[in-house]
């Protein structure tokens, strides 16, 4: 599945578990490969981002009603 990440200005591949997996059960609904440890921190970091955007969107959103 395709996600975009804007922080980043890419857009990557991220494997989503079955409900009934151990990976979802443990609370991964998506899963990304990566191609080394500092790969793996600069996602980190954009996917915190992200997130923290999509908080203040949503925050703005519910605050205009």
């Amino acid at each position: 599945m395709p996600v975009v990440i804007a922080t980043i200005g890419k857009t990557l591949w991220a494997i989503v578990p079955t409900e009934e997996s151990d990976a979802r059960k443990d609370g991964k609904d998506f899963m990304f490969t990566i191609c080394s440890d500092e790969c793996g921190i600069e996602l980190k970091e954009a996917l915190a981002q992200e997130k923290e955007i999509g908080e203040m969107l949503l925050s703005s959103d519910l605050n205009g009603l």
